[in-house]
């Protein structure tokens, strides 16, 4: 039987050599495994078994393709691939070679790009909280966890980004922990500084009830749990924590009505 396939299974198709340098370079500047590359470059998987003894059987129809990358994996590719400059049609022609489909088309406007590179909400592995004083000092190390991991992801849910998240959890926990050690009445007088200050910071107290109906909107996006327990400790009525919310949540609804940044 003549074999017809390629000699050359180092290169993609469609794709030139400086382009290939250029995905390869940023692959490698993510800290991504070499190897996955290569394999996908390929067209194979580098923990693929060995093929079948016999030549003349094909073990892999264009119907059992498998790619060499899981999606997630794929799809961050692109995104390093896009970040460093690597055209679209390149990095689509990449995820083909793997068995993915063209990334979607991006259909923002200008105005909403901008909005989402300065505004779009983090994920939580982005948000960075400093817990040194926030937390007594005898807390177990996995309750300090489970608390990090409770509280990023109610600030990716509710949409923050990662400094305005990562500063609101820094707050809270301030302001909960210094409630918790107040006496009654000074918890009652600081509560109520914080509605006159927070009144103040509107413009009125009616500015200032519109101002908490936003941040209310924005609390129903994020896990009920972890509200609750921002609500119990007396962070909700901090003047600090309820602006950010309400920011947040009239920047969002902004993008949504107009796409326009405020």
């Amino acid at each position: 039987m003549t074999d017809t396939s390629p000699t050359d299974q180092t290169t993609t198709p469609g794709l030139a050599q400086d382009q290939i340098d250029g995905m390869r370079a940023a692959w490698q500047a993510q800290g991504l495994d070499m190897a996955r590359f290569d394999a996908a470059l390929a067209g194979t998987h580098p923990n693929a078994p060995p093929p079948a003894a016999d030549p003349g059987v094909a073990m892999n129809t264009g119907a059992e393709k498998h790619a060499s990358l899981s999606a997630s994996e794929a799809r961050q590719m692109a995104d390093a691939l896009l970040a460093a400059g690597v055209s679209p049609e390149a990095v689509d022609a990449a995820l083909k070679a793997d068995g993915f489909e063209e990334s979607p088309e991006d259909t923002r406007t200008d105005d909403e790009k901008a909005w989402d590179a300065v505004f779009a909400g983090a994920k939580p592995e982005d948000f960075r909280i400093n817990y040194h004083g926030l937390v007594p000092a005898e807390t177990p190390l996995a309750d300090v966890i489970a608390l990090n991991q409770a509280g990023t992801e109610w600030a990716a849910q509710v949409g923050l980004t990662a400094e305005v998240g990562s500063a609101v959890i820094e707050r809270a926990l301030t302001v909960g922990r210094a409630l918790d050690a107040m006496p009654s009445p000074d918890r009652t007088l600081w509560i109520t500084g914080q509605r006159q200050q927070f009144e103040r910071m509107a413009g009125g107290p009616e500015k200032a009830a519109e101002r908490l109906a936003l941040a209310a909107s924005a609390l129903k996006r994020g896990g009920k749990a972890f509200t609750a327990g921002l609500l119990a400790s007396g962070a909700l009525h901090d003047a600090f924590v309820v602006a950010q919310l309400a920011n947040h949540a009239e920047r969002t609804a902004a993008r949504s009505a107009s796409g326009v940044t405020t």
